[in-house]
């Protein structure tokens, strides 16, 4: 999907493009149907869904890995909008790392698309499209974010904010892969802020100074 970028706070967000109707009710779709089938999702399961005929899809989309790649790209845009906001917010920068990190795990937990998006990325995108360098470039725009915000924060974490951001996004991926093959071990929602609240402290959090001996 094109898209273009502007840069904010030292790192770029990118910014949709108008899409046309039928492809984005077709990579919605989509999303949710290889998160429930697998590769087993045909053309016939996203028209029916999407209320198109398969002609009509396969006019947009001429093999299933086009729709894949247009939905992963799609999905993971707009929900990048979604939590980027937090740390775009005026609160401070330790506040809007744990609304980040928090409204991540919930999503794990409650949203359904969310899910499969997820299960998407880590079971079908690996074999169907192998390395995506797209994908690769989101990470980033994620991290340097991240590290945006941890930038700010006074006074300075134990730990540069580099370092601490890509312990972040490990975190995150980490998250992510155990919501396919684990999804017992992800928080519940209601745990979500204290979970935040405590990884956030330890990259943000001074040390304490060392005690003078007397």
């Amino acid at each position: 999907m094109a898209s273009t970028s502007i840069g904010r706070r030292g790192y770029d967000i990118p910014k949709k493009r108008p899409r046309q109707p039928a492809n984005e009710s077709c990579s919605r779709h989509w999303t949710r149907s290889l998160g429930t089938d697998g590769q087993e999702a045909t053309y016939e399961q996203v028209a029916s869904t999407a209320g198109l005929t398969r002609g009509a899809v396969h006019h947009h989309f001429k093999s299933k890995t086009d729709l894949l790649q247009d939905a992963l790209v799609f999905g993971w845009l707009a929900y990048s909008e979604r939590l980027l906001a937090h740390l775009e917010r005026t609160s401070s920068a330790t506040q809007r790392l744990r609304d980040f990190i928090a409204e991540y795990i919930t999503l794990l937990d409650e949203d359904e698309r969310f899910k499969a998006l997820a299960a998407n990325t880590v079971l079908i995108a690996p074999a169907a499209l192998g390395p995506s360098a797209a994908q690769s470039h989101a990470i980033d725009h994620w991290r340097n974010a991240i590290t945006a915000a941890l930038a700010e924060a006074q006074p300075p974490g134990p730990i540069p904010a580099e370092l601490a951001s890509r312990l972040i996004i490990t975190l995150i991926l980490g998250l992510t892969a155990a919501a396919i093959w684990r999804p017992a071990d992800i928080p519940n929602p209601e745990h979500a802020p204290t979970m935040a609240a405590r990884l956030t402290s330890a990259v943000v959090t001074p040390s304490p100074e060392p005690r003078q001996n007397t």
